[in-house]
């Protein structure tokens, strides 16, 4: 052996384990992530009925806000639906034409459309079904008013 041989040792260098710690950091946001999704989920299934109080949606340039009486809806009982229509400025639209149509996504069943009576009160417009099933139902709510585009949005509403 010679001199130069023993003489050379080389210092063993430890690097940090990064590699480790990125897949550590990496599982925790997935962890994470998926816990909030979660967490969403749960937090749905709180929320209350959409039969449970008014809902409004935009139509077009109007503003469509629907209330059911009485709830929670039931089914094979005759329900009324009432519509309130109003401008963007908020004064209600009288003399719109407007047309209620029942669907159940789930079960690919629809009741016949039909046309909302105008009440008593301006803006207002109603139209009873009789839901023939338990379950969630979307209520299809289209407006007409002169000069303006036809419109329509829809309500997700729940029967006992």
């Amino acid at each position: 052996m010679s001199a130069i041989d023993e003489d050379v040792h080389l210092p063993v260098v430890r690097r940090p384990p990064f590699r480790r710690l990125a897949a550590v950091a990496v599982a925790c946001v997935v962890l994470a992530t998926l816990g909030i999704g979660w967490l969403a989920d749960s937090a749905a299934s709180y929320v209350p009925s959409p039969t449970s109080g008014v809902l409004s949606r935009h139509a077009g340039l109007s503003s469509v806000t629907l209330s059911i009486a009485p709830t929670p809806l039931r089914a094979s009982q005759r329900e009324r639906f009432t519509v309130r229509v109003v401008d963007v400025t908020g004064r209600p639209l009288i003399g719109a034409a407007v047309r209620c149509a029942l669907s159940m996504p789930t079960m690919d069943m629809s009741l016949t459309p039909s046309a909302a009576l105008p009440t008593a009160v301006a803006g207002d417009y109603s139209c009873d079904a009789t839901l023939p099933h338990a379950g969630r139902w979307v209520l299809s709510v289209s407006t007409e008013v002169a000069g303006q585009s036809p419109a329509q949005t829809s309500f997700e509403v729940d029967a006992d």
